[in-house]
């Protein structure tokens, strides 16, 4: 269990500790305001995301779930542009659940987590614990 984090300097965190101490998570950001980060440390709590954002999944793992879709699209008679735009469509909506800033909105499923980050913030990274 990882319990520590080296914070950059000028870093915000923001710290939820869910009802019941069980669960608790912290989220690193610049810029923005304690509420949105508050909402990003909900998000964590709730849905365990396993990456921040697309860029911060392994491309190992990437490249194994896209090798998965190729196989699925063999004998397919699209054009490979096509055939390209609907495996990088089945790769993002296999990682959206994974990804902190990809996810459904917890208290708006119409709206993605990215969305209601403002421009002037920048999540750096998050942890959650758990304890059972």
């Amino acid at each position: 269990m990882k319990l520590t984090e080296v914070l950059v300097e000028n870093e915000n965190a923001y710290v939820y500790n869910h009802p019941g101490n069980k669960v608790a998570s912290v989220i690193y950001y610049e810029g923005g305001n304690e509420y949105i980060a508050k909402e990003l440390a909900l998000q964590v709590t709730a849905m365990s995301p396993t990456y921040l954002d697309f860029d911060s999944v392994p491309a190992d793992y990437r490249d194994s779930l896209m090798v998965e879709f190729r196989k699925e699209m063999e004998g397919s008679n699209k054009p490979q542009n096509i055939i390209d735009q609907i495996l990088e469509g089945k790769l993002r909506k296999a990682l959206a659940e994974l990804v902190l800033m990809e996810q459904e909105y917890i208290r708006d499923a119409a709206k993605k987590t990215k969305e209601i980050v403002p421009a002037d913030m920048v999540v750096k990274g998050y942890t959650r614990i758990s304890v059972r």
